[in-house]
């Protein structure tokens, strides 16, 4: 059995958590010995405290573009230190045989792996914008410090080649954790006339929360029988963001119809509860899980443009992309797509095959087991 020591930077039960969760489920089916560093306690700890033979909580000094300044480099340089130290004693204590980041912002485990010669590998979630120093300097480290580079998607691969050696990237789709429901196909839920859109996201700016209002404030023009979720909670960090968008909604009269739901963890109740799922990122989103189990729900899916939306809906053969800064025109498209029930069903009963093409359960798994077994065998 396989010691393997996993770091994540995060406790929460978005996007790379949810992925995390489901790699941990595959190495425990093939007995591996899971030790776990997260940054502090969480929603995670209960859906892993089972799973794994350690878990452990350790600042791990995650590193981020915002640190790109004289003090927060001071700060990370001193954090990253103590953090790689950290895990190298644990290397050694606990005999790990491999070492496996969920992130791209925690160095340490590269770090200290890299300085015992034991094998690493980083799993990329993210596709950083707006600082391409950062980008040029987490590259550089990636391809000096890691042994195997994971990505999520294309669009990530595409992001990160320019800095790191391609051959060490290999793309993973993450699967939904829901069975694929049965092809069939309803416009109004039964006993009702309510046609409900639902947006289920983070609520931090890239994600495009606020572009999403101003896309069913144009939807209402339309139809004001519509109704509105957004589905998620906020960062401590972006209060502001959250209560601008509560103004603007009260400012425009439009609180009885775009409601904001919080945090739900049954987002499977959600999906099913909705007729269209609407995700509105404005800036790159790597792989928007939601989309993938929305469709294997069979749920009528919309999305920006941008990031890997692209590659979920096949360029457009599972659902509708719309353009990221025109919400007249997306309302409108989203406004005929959700008349033209055809085009809906032609797209999820494309979407059937491709996900289990590309997004399924077992080919997640296979391409994990197939890359750690490598690093291990080398």
């Amino acid at each position: 059995m396989k010691n393997i020591l996993i770091l994540h930077s995060s406790n929460d039960l978005y996007g790379a958590s949810k992925a995390l969760i489901k790699t941990i489920n595959c190495l425990n089916k093939n007995q591996f010995k899971i030790h776990l560093i997260l940054p502090s306690s969480g929603k995670l700890d209960n859906e892993l405290i089972n799973k794994v033979y350690k878990l452990n909580y350790y600042n791990l000094g995650v590193f981020r573009k915002k640190y790109l300044n004289f003090l927060g480099l001071f700060d990370r340089f001193f954090k990253i230190i103590d953090s790689s130290l950290y895990v190298r004693n644990y290397i050694k204590k606990n005999k790990i045989d491999l070492v496996y980041t969920n992130t791209s912002v925690i160095w340490a485990g590269s770090i200290a792996s890299f300085s015992l010669k034991k094998k690493n590998i980083v799993h990329i979630h993210e596709i950083p914008f707006g600082n391409n120093l950062y980008n040029v300097i987490s590259g550089i480290f990636f391809k000096l410090f890691t042994d195997s580079v994971i990505v999520v998607s294309e669009k990530v691969k595409d992001h990160w080649k320019k800095n790191i050696d391609i051959k060490k990237m290999k793309i993973i789709y993450n699967y939904s954790e829901f069975q694929i429901k049965e092809r069939q196909f309803e416009y109004f839920k039964k006993g009702t006339t309510e046609y409900t859109i639902t947006n289920i996201s983070r609520i931090v700016p890239q994600k495009g929360i606020e572009y999403f209002i101003k896309i069913a404030s144009e939807l209402l023009k339309k139809n004001k029988e519509l109704k509105f979720n957004i589905v998620g909670d906020h960062l401590s960090h972006s209060d502001n963001y959250l209560n601008n968008l509560k103004k603007i909604l009260k400012n425009n009269n439009l609180e009885k119809h775009i409601l904001f739901k919080g945090f739900i963890k049954d987002i499977k109740k959600v999906i099913l509860n909705s007729d269209m799922i609407l995700q509105t990122p404005v800036k790159p989103d790597s792989l928007p899980t939601v989309l993938i189990d929305s469709l294997t729900l069979n749920k009528p899916v919309v999305s920006t443009n941008v990031g890997g939306s692209s590659e979920i809906l096949n360029c457009g053969k599972n659902g509708l992309l719309i353009p990221t800064n025109n919400p007249k025109k997306s309302a409108k498209l989203i406004y005929e797509y959700s008349k033209n029930l055809n085009l809906q069903k032609e797209h999820l009963v494309n979407s059937a095959s491709f996900l289990e093409e590309n997004f399924s359960q077992s080919k997640f798994e296979t391409n994990i087991l197939i890359t750690l077994s490598k690093l291990l065998n080398e």
